[in-house]
């Protein structure tokens, strides 16, 4: 909840106190998931290294206790500090092994996630209509699924795409669509990166003095400054 909300700390806090738990009952099974979340903290507050890292304990882990499930929870992660660093061969390497596992185990989740990512790749690499092809199967499966949090990253990803290709009236489509459903769900950090394609949406139609005021609501925004 804490980091849905934008709550960085003391979502770090509350980690950072069961990592010691399991550390001290000598509970690996927990203290893998608990590695990886902390592993989510750090990579969205920017630390990528220390990401890197709690992600690559929780994957030996994983592996040590034949745990597939967080196996691939780890691979799709470690996948996304590859992405940000714009290590994008190596990403697309590690989130088609996570999808492997995710076919073979059937979960619909893991494959929506690794589908979106593997379309951010494509799209950061120019990509285009693949990128929209994937991020409309990755939305497809979340939205079986009734997963909003994850429709919400698709409907942001979608409208990028749709702006890339020239397409602003169905990327702002997309965008009001995600910006709905962050809304809905009090999801902070999604409405924040929403805002902000829209600021860039607002940008290419000329309309700089609305984007301006746009962006200023961003920078100015609490969880911004949490995040920085």
């Amino acid at each position: 909840i804490y980091c849905i909300r934008g709550d960085y700390d003391n979502a770090q806090q509350l980690l950072e106190r069961a990592r010691t738990l399991c550390s001290d009952v000598n509970d690996q099974h927990i203290l893998g998931g608990v590695l990886l979340n902390l592993g989510v903290v750090a990579g969205t507050t920017g630390q990528y290294e220390v990401a890197r890292q709690l992600f690559q304990e929780s994957l030996q882990i994983s592996r040590k206790l034949r745990n597939r499930w967080n196996t691939m929870k780890a691979l799709i992660n470690l996948g996304n500090v590859a992405y940000f660093l714009q290590e994008y061969d190596h990403s697309r390497y590690l989130t088609k092994t996570a999808l492997e596992i995710a076919e073979s185990l059937q979960h619909y989740y893991g494959l929506a996630v690794c589908l979106n990512n593997l379309g951010c790749i494509a799209y950061e690499q120019g990509q285009y209509e693949e990128a929209r092809q994937l991020h409309e199967r990755s939305c497809q499966i979340f939205s079986d699924i009734g997963y909003r949090l994850g429709m919400i990253y698709t409907y942001n990803d979608l409208g990028r795409v749709a702006r890339a290709q020239g397409h602003p009236q169905t990327a702002l489509s997309w965008l009001q669509k995600a910006l709905r459903e962050a809304n809905e769900l009090q999801a902070t950090p999604l409405l924040l990166d929403t805002l902000l394609e829209v600021a860039r949406l607002l940008h290419d139609q000329e309309q700089d003095e609305r984007a301006r005021r746009l962006l200023q609501q961003i920078v100015h925004h609490p969880a911004t400054a949490t995040a920085t």
